[in-house]
Order: structure tokens, then C-alpha cells, then sequence
């Protein structure tokens, strides 16, 4: 067996419910409730196809074929269902078959032979095998073309997951428990048995193939469910096992010391959890210890597993995760130096006081996906009501929503208040000594240990896994704060429930969680974080070496995620953080057991990232998939910088951030100290970043400053956003022409209209949004800033096929200068758009506009208005104030006219729960140039006179020359 195959069993088998139990079917019998399954016929006889667009982007279509064919490698196997490009797509291919399930539900098996490969390295697709509802399945598209959202289905498990290539024939089984629930509440009902393979990658090959589909009673199997290679010396050690027989018999397993010839043997019990658990005696275990399950079916050959070998390691000290002894001594010496450690010292006593009070246990429920507690209608956050566990309010527009995903994210809340109370509490504990905290985290904990094996796959995300929460990623996150309030509240558990907590809960998560692999990605941090401190938990050196090494481990996250400028290369600021924090819960563990994670490679660029990025008042674009914001960069992050590598730049931006406002929090408290700053402050200067593709513009200082980007980088992966020569401008104290960021994934608004170019301030060609696509910068001059302006230039050639895309931007005090170009070989609409906060007014006489929306993103665009002109014209945004205490102001904008030219207005979604003003002008043409002077007025300001003419543009008495081609740089004179 491969170790892909190895790796995925002990997935499916420590979430099994497997037993010596009643048989669907009889051994005689031995059927399978498919049929053609394994395509005999040489047809996909009895088999339906359907399709689903890509779950994260409803614009990427599925384009694959579904088909009987031979393997030419394998011409001794016949005919199989093959899966095969027909272009570029992605998105979910559904094969399924109507089947009736049994009157008498029972022990069930749902398994395949697969192929699955994808040429983008460390992807394969996704292969799933599930339940449908027969009316699901009936409304679910048939044509990829037309591919709709992917089906909700009644039960549905990963049998191999994003990662490593199926190039020979696999065995892929699945077993688990809400297999058995589905088959118990359906019993006697048809149901679509259904194999489900997803893929991401648009531009790669990607193919699967499937044979021998089964469905029925399991055969006779014993296996290893868990991948322990480690347990402490000198102590019990317990081992898990799955099994199943057709008729009666008994499990056991068969143990010796290394090197020994006599094997010792010890009954295997059925756990709770359904898995056969036998012990190791621990004054058997003062060396390596060799070990086997076997099964003894009563009248039939025993089966036995492989041996494994379990070698011995030392019981670390705790507290050794996220804090060591050392860091919680100097934070309560803070605590008695400094007000502000203070404060904090005594938040966190007040918040474990309260933590005292919980009553009851978690729920039993898993916790849903934080991006479906959203409003479909306005895409604001949802209020959680503790008292109204089904009825969810939108707190923007009022609307109460239900649903069972909905149900799920409220009970997340709970399962997060219990969670931070464990924390919070371990934590007050070791500040403190009073044992009451601790006894309360371990009450918690204990709950969770004793609990977490009756969680499983049902209601998670297809393809993402989860057992308590409905995707592994969020139990990755979950599993740290786990980690972290046992690591801290140790002392309060027994011997029997540290083995418990050990081996049920953080074991058993985090490995379960790592057999999701998503390549170089923030969700891998958080899978490495998760597997190195139950690893250094345990003090199991297999965890620590794979959350570690390539292809996926720590080190390649580092070599190849962190860009040239320390962004993430998904190039959005809250991934950026969200990377970070994950990668910061890797270093503290590995820092506190020896290991210097916090120098290698572009880790200490991380930190100082976001400084680089943000706006003169210090507030971060909201790039791509993010939400919208207008706070400050996060100080813990600079607290990062400065506390490990000495970074006088983060200790001078602390000073600035602290003195005005900033709250030193839980990481101050950790790590942060009196920083004296070498000097005052600055904001950074003008700089092109190449790694997150941006050029930036600074001018000014103080409520004087101005800020123009212009984005021109690589797409940034899953998470990137259309937006190619964006433009983010920032004057008056507030950002003026934002990246608007995105809302929550679970609805409509995100793929439909925040993830679409019409959302962003740049141009959209014939109705449709661009392609991923990377850009390059023209120019870059910030030679000319002591003479008071700085320019940039960059263009997209693949954007749009046929269509060249150049932009240029002039910054100065008060104002910009913004020259589009678009070329293209035949004529079609070209939008120009831009939004900003505040009421808009066109200097033109507006009437109501009735048209065809060219692409769905418009529908979300109301009361549209607009007129048409050939002369320069004018708009400008009255704004209502900035974050800077700037009384609000006015942008106006002066754009020269040209033949044809629509300019309208519209109100449509801005950041997540508001709506903006919008700006589209619109020209049908196959050349043009959007030429527009931008100016930012203070209160009582009037514009200077603009006057276009054939070489550039004069602004009162500055003039801008365009040059003789949309490359050439512009300059004022």
C-alpha cells in the first residue's frame, strides 16, 4: 500500500465507527448495491453525470467529459470511467447512480479503485464519496456550461484529498460513522450514490478515473488507525486499531520488544469512539517496541496489519507552547513595572473570574463556517443573539435569517466561548497560581477529550474535512488554543486524563487535520502550527520533522510563500496577517524546544510587511479577499519585529501607534517592553513593492499627505481579486478610492460582485471581468519628490485577450493626475470605474438609464443615471470625514471628453454592509484613453482650473505632460 493510501486510512479510520457488528449484507450474498460498477459493459450503463461550478468562483465551469474507456498502462484491468479535459475549467464532476438503501441499516462500505492527477505540484484534486438526495440530484446541472452550485448531499467523505498524485490504481474505502447515520436515517429510501471529484486549477491538465465502485456490506479488513510512531517511556502506551468480519470473532494485538522472537498479546476493546483500543503495559515499554493487529474471525483465516515500530521519548515540561516559564515570569514582573502590562494582567484575571461562571458543557453540534454568518442581501456580518439559536439577525437591514449553516456558525460561538475560556483561564492560572483556574480549564478540556471522537465528517465543507467544525482549517486554529490552554493548565489533570487529552484529542485532531494538504497556502501554516505543537506536546519527533520539512512543512512555507518585500504571496493583507499568525504559532513552540524558527529566511520581513503597504495614517489597503477596514496596522506584529530581531523601525512605529491610541495587548504583554525609539516616526516614502505588485505614491505630511497606488502584480493565488491597474488613493485624512475588500464567502455577493473587476476602481472590457493575470510595472520615478511629485506607470497585456492595458499616475500635494490607455483589435463597451465614501454629483444632467446589464456584478448597481458627452466634464464625492478628524471635504475629478462618452452614476455595494456612490464611464470604442485630474479639497478649498490640451494637462499653474506614447512617463514642468 502507498503512503498516500497509508495517510488517508488513518484518517478514515480514526473517525470510523467499525465494529464486529450485524452485516448489511450476508458473506454469502457479498453484494454490492451498484451496479455496472465495474463498467463491464464497456458503458456508463446505470451511471448519471452532473456538474457544479468551482466552489470558491461560480465564473470557473467544470469543462470535463465523463466517459467508458480502457487504460492503455493497464489493458489487463478493461474498461473503467474516466474523467478527461475538454478545456480549461474547474469545478466538481458528480457520477452517480440511483440506488435503494436497505430496510435494515447496518455496518457499510462505500469504496472505489482511483486515478486522480493534476499537473500543478502538490495538487491532485479532490476525490469525495457521497449521498445525494434524488431531488438535489435532479435539480444539479447537466452540462458543465451551465454549472450550478455544488450539491448539498446527504452525507459526503474525502477519500483522497488535495495533495500527492494517484498514478497507479488505489483502493480508496470509506467507513466512517456518518456513513452509517445516512444509511440509517435514508434506510429503505433511494438515495444517488455519487463519486465527486473537485479541482481548482484552470490552466493545468487534470484527469481522474474510477472502477470496482461498491457500495454494501464492508469486507472482512483489519487496519492501524492511528500514525503513532511515539509514546512516552516508561508508560502505558495505548494503540488503536479498525476491524470488521462477517461473522463473530476477536481483535488483538500482538506486541515484543525490538529484537525479541516471542510476541506478547493483548486484547483489543471496542472503544467508544468505535476503534479497537489495546495497551502496551508500560513495564513493557523501556525500548522500541514492535507491534500488530490481528483479527481471528470466528471459522476464518486471521488477517493481520503490517508491523510498526513505537519508539520511546521523554514527557516534556510544560508550559512549553506558546509560552515558556521564563516569558510568564518577566510578564508578571510587567505587570508590577508598567500601568499598561498591568491593565492587561488584571483584564485577563477579570476574564478568567468570568470564565469561572460557565455553565454546562459544549454543544454536541459542530461549529459551522464563519463566512455563511453573513447577510445575502447587504454581505454584513450577522449579530449573535445567545437566546436565539435559530433566528439570525442582520444588524444593517434588519432581516432575521435561518438555516442549518446558519444554526452552525451560532453554535461555533459557543464552542469559541468555551475554547477562549480554557485559554483564558490556563493562563490566569499560570499569572496567578490559583488553582481554580486550572481545575476549570481542565473541566473543559476533559469535556472535549471525552467528546471529540462523536464529531464527525457530516455537515462539513465537501473537500475541506472537519469533524467539529465543518472545515479542517478552523480546527486547526480550534486544536492551538487546545494545545495552549492544556499546556498551561497541566497540573490540574489526572494521569488518566492527560492520556485521554494525549492521545483522543490532540493526536487525534491534528493528525486528522493534517491529512488535508493544501501546497504552499496560509491554511498549510495553520496545519503545520497545529502538527508541530501537538509534536512538541508530546514530544513525538515524526509530527515535528513533517510540520518542518518540504515539500509542505515550515521550511518551504517560508522559502516559497513569503515574497521579496515579506508580503504573503497571496497578496491581501488579512491573509498576509492570517499567514503570520499561523507561522508565529509555529516559531513559539519551536523557539521554546531549541529551534530558531524566527530567523529563517524572509520570517522577519513578515512583520514589518504591512508597514510598508499602509496609507499615511497608517491604515492597509484592503487587497483581495479581505474585509474592508479603515484601522491601523495591527502593533502586535511590529511587537514580533521588535521583540526578536531588534527591528528599530518597529520599535519607532510602536512609539507613533502607542502615543496615538494604540492598546497594547495580549502580545505586548508577552514579549513587548519599554522600546525606547531611536527617533520620531515617519511614514515610508514613495516605493515600487515588486513582490506585492504595487507601486506606491507618498506626498505630503501630516493632514497634508497624499497616497496613490497603482496594483499591477501577480493575480495572489485562490484569493486574488480581477483587478489589474487598480487604483487606491488616499488624501483629506481617509483613504478617498478604496480596494473595498470582499464580504463573507458564503454568499452570493462575493463571487457575484466583490470578486469581479466592476467592484474595483480600474476597467472592464466588454462586459466581463479579467483574467488571473500578472502585469508589469512601465516605470517607477520618485527622483523628482523634493520638487513635489512622484510617478508611476504599469500596463496588463493579457487582462483581456487582444487588449493592452496601460496606466499611468502623476501624484503631487492635492492632487492626481491618472492616465488610462486601453487597445484593443475591435471595438467594445469599455468601463472606467471608481467609488468613493460620500454623495456624488455629476456636473452633467443626469437622467435614468434603462439597459441590459452586460455582466450579473451591475444588477447589484441601482438607481443608475447617467448622460452622455463629448466634452470634459466634471464629478465630485462630498465626504462625510476621515479617520484623521478631517471634517470631510470634496474629491472632485475633471476627466477629458471624448466621442461617445456615457458617464453614470449608481448606488452599489461598497465595503461589506454599506453602499456607495459609484462612478462607470463607458465608451464603446477599440482605443481610448480615460485621461482624469483628481484633486482633494479641504473644507473651503475650490478646485484649480484644469485644462486638457493635445501633449497633457494644466492644473492652475502646473502643467503635466503625457508624452508620446502610453509608456512614456509623466512629468510636470
Amino acid at each position: 500500500m502507498s503512503a498516500i493510501r497509508l495517510y488517508w486510512a488513518a484518517f478514515v479510520f480514526s473517525a470510523a465507527a467499525i465494529c464486529l457488528a450485524k452485516p448489511l449484507f450476508s458473506a454469502e450474498s457479498g453484494a454490492s448495491l451498484i451496479s455496472n460498477g465495474d463498467f463491464a459493459s464497456g458503458s456508463l450503463e446505470g451511471w448519471e453525470t452532473r456538474y457544479a461550478y468551482r466552489a470558491s468562483n461560480s465564473e470557473q465551469k467544470p469543462f470535463f467529459r465523463v466517459e467508458a474507456a480502457n487504460d492503455a498502462a493497464d489493458p489487463k484491468r478493461g474498461f473503467h470511467a474516466a474523467i478527461a479535459d475538454e478545456g480549461q475549467g474547474a469545478g466538481g464532476v458528480y457520477l452517480g447512480q440511483r440506488v435503494r438503501l436497505p430496510e435494515t441499516p447496518g455496518a457499510l462500505e462505500f469504496s472505489l479503485d482511483a486515478k486522480t492527477f493534476c499537473k500543478t505540484a502538490d495538487r491532485s484534486g479532490i476525490l469525495d464519496l457521497a449521498l445525494i438526495d434524488p431531488a438535489v440530484w435532479d435539480a444539479m446541472e447537466r452540462q458543465p456550461a451551465k454549472a450550478g452550485p455544488p450539491a448539498r448531499a446527504i452525507v459526503q467523505l474525502a477519500v483522497h484529498k488535495q495533495g500527492e498524485d494517484l498514478e497507479k490504481w488505489t483502493r480508496l474505502e470509506a467507513r466512517d460513522n456518518a456513513l452509517q447515520a445516512a444509511a440509517a436515517e435514508w434506510a429503505g429510501k433511494e438515495v444517488v450514490a455519487a463519486i465527486v471529484w473537485n479541482t481548482w486549477h484552470v490552466t493545468t491538465e487534470e484527469g481522474a478515473a474510477f472502477d470496482n465502485i461498491w457500495l454494501g456490506g464492508p469486507r472482512p479488513f483489519v487496519q492501524w488507525s492511528d500514525g503513532k510512531k511515539y509514546s512516552f517511556r516508561g508508560e502505558p502506551v495505548w494503540l488503536d486499531g479498525a476491524a470488521h468480519s462477517w461473522s463473530d470473532g476477536a481483535v488483538r494485538l500482538l506486541y515484543r520488544r525490538q529484537g525479541e522472537s516471542e510476541w506478547s498479546e493483548a486484547e483489543a476493546a471496542l472503544s467508544p469512539a468505535g476503534l479497537y483500543r489495546a495497551e502496551i503495559p508500560a513495564a513493557s515499554f523501556d525500548g522500541p517496541v514492535e507491534a500488530r493487529f490481528r483479527l481471528i474471525p470466528a471459522g476464518g483465516e486471521p488477517m493481520e496489519t503490517g508491523s510498526r515500530v513505537i519508539q520511546p521519548t521523554q514527557r516534556p515540561e510544560h508550559p512549553n507552547i506558546y509560552y515558556n516559564a521564563a516569558e510568564l515570569r518577566r510578564m508578571r514582573e510587567k505587570a508590577g513595572e508598567y500601568a499598561w502590562a498591568k491593565r492587561e494582567f488584571d483584564s485577563i484575571v477579570q476574564a478568567a473570574e468570568a470564565a469561572l461562571e460557565l455553565q454546562g458543557h459544549p454543544p454536541l453540534d459542530k461549529a459551522g463556517w464563519s463566512h455563511d454568518w453573513v447577510c445575502k442581501d447587504d454581505g454584513a456580518s450577522l449579530q449573535f443573539r445567545e437566546d436565539h439559536p435559530h433566528d439570525h439577525l442582520c444588524p444593517v437591514c434588519g432581516k432575521e435569517w435561518q438555516g442549518r449553516q446558519l444554526d452552525l456558525c451560532w453554535t461555533g460561538k459557543i464552542h469559541a466561548r468555551f475554547t477562549n475560556a480554557a485559554e483564558t483561564l490556563g493562563l490566569a492560572y499560570r499569572l496567578t497560581g490559583d488553582m481554580r483556574y486550572a481545575e476549570k480549564a481542565a473541566e473543559i478540556l476533559n469535556w472535549y477529550a471525552a467528546n471529540y471522537s462523536h464529531f464527525s465528517e457530516a455537515d462539513s465543507r465537501p473537500g475541506k474535512g472537519g469533524r467539529l467544525f465543518t472545515q479542517s482549517l478552523s480546527e486547526s486554529n480550534w486544536i492551538i488554543d487546545i494545545i495552549n490552554a492544556a499546556d498551561l493548565a497541566w497540573p490540574a489533570f489526572s494521569e488518566e486524563e492527560r492520556r485521554r487529552l494525549e492521545n483522543d484529542l490532540i493526536r487525534e485532531c491534528a493528525e486528522y487535520c493534517y491529512t488535508y494538504t493544501h501546497g504552499i497556502h496560509n491554511i498549510q501554516c495553520w496545519k503545520n502550527a497545529a502538527l508541530v505543537q501537538a509534536g512538541y506536546f508530546l514530544n513525538d519527533p515524526d509530527m515535528i520533522e513533517r510540520a518542518r520539512k518540504p515539500p509542505l512543512g515550515f521550511e518551504a512555507q517560508i522559502d516559497k510563500g513569503i515574497l521579496e518585500d515579506g508580503l504573503w504571496y497571496e497578496r491581501s493583507l488579512g491573509y498576509h496577517n492570517y499567514a503570520t499568525r499561523a507561522i508565529v504559532n509555529f516559531i513559539l513552540p519551536a523557539m521554546h524546544n531549541g529551534f530558531d524558527a524566527h530567523l529563517c529566511g524572509r520570517v522577519p520581513l513578515l512583520f514589518t510587511a504591512p508597514l510598508k503597504l499602509a496609507q499615511p495614517n497608517l491604515v492597509p489597503p484592503s487587497l483581495n479577499d479581505m474585509k474592508y477596514t479603515n484601522s491601523r496596522i495591527g502593533a502586535e506584529y511590529l511587537v514580533y519585529a521588535a521583540a526578536w530581531h531588534g527591528d528599530e523601525e518597529a520599535k519607532r512605529a510602536l512609539a507613533y501607534l502607542y502615543s496615538t491610541g494604540a492598546e497594547r495587548g495580549r502580545v505586548a504583554f508577552h514579549l513587548g517592553e519599554e522600546w525606547p525609539a531611536d527617533a520620531e516616526f515617519k511614514p515610508p516614502k514613495s516605493a515600487d513593492l515588486p513582490g506585492a505588485g504595487l507601486a506606491i505614491l507618498r506626498q505630503g505630511q501630516g493632514g497634508a499627505a497624499v497616497c496613490a497606488m497603482l496594483e499591477y502584480g501577480e493575480h495572489g493565488g485562490g484569493h486574488g481579486h480581477p483587478d489589474k491597474l487598480q487604483l487606491i488613493l488616499y488624501g483629506l485624512g481617509q483613504t478617498l478610492c478604496p480596494d473595498i475588500g470582499t464580504t463573507g464567502y458564503g454568499v452570493d455577493l462575493h463571487e457575484r460582485y466583490y470578486k469581479t473587476t466592476f467592484s474595483h476602481n480600474t476597467v472592464a472590457i466588454g462586459g466581463r471581468s479579467q483574467k488571473a493575470t500578472t502585469g508589469e510595472l512601465l516605470y517607477f520615478d520618485n527622483s523628482h519628490e523634493e520638487q513635489g511629485w512622484v510617478s508611476a506607470g504599469a500596463r496588463s497585456a493579457e487582462a483581456y485577450d487582444g487588449w493592452t492595458l496601460s496606466r499611468r499616475l502623476l501624484l503631487a500635494e492635492g492632487l492626481l493626475v491618472d492616465v488610462f490607455s486601453v487597445e484593443g483589435g475591435k471595438a467594445e463597451p469599455i468601463d472606467w470605474l471608481l467609488r468613493s465614501p460620500g454623495k456624488l454629483r455629476l456636473g452633467l444632467e443626469p437622467a435614468p438609464i434603462e439597459e441590459k446589464p452586460l455582466h450579473s456584478a451591475y444588477e447589484y448597481f441601482q438607481g443608475l443615471r447617467g448622460a452622455s458627452t463629448k466634452a470634459d466634464w466634471t464629478a465630485e464625492w462630498a465626504l462625510e470625514g476621515g479617520n484623521d478628524r478631517t471634517a470631510g471635504g470634496l474629491l472632485h475629478l475633471t476627466m477629458r471628453g471624448a466621442p461617445a462618452t456615457q458617464a453614470a452614476q449608481a448606488v452599489a455595494p461598497g465595503p461589506a454592509g454599506k453602499r456607495w456612490d459609484t462612478l462607470r464611464v463607458r465608451r464603446q470604442a477599440k482605443q481610448t484613453e480615460f485621461a482624469a485630474v483628481y484633486q482633494m479639497l479641504a473644507p473651503g478649498q475650490t478646485p484649480l482650473p484644469v485644462r486638457f490640451h493635445a501633449g497633457g494637462v494644466a492644473v492652475g499653474e502646473k502643467e503635466i505632460r503625457f508624452g508620446e506614447s502610453a509608456a512614456a512617463p509623466l512629468a510636470m514642468r
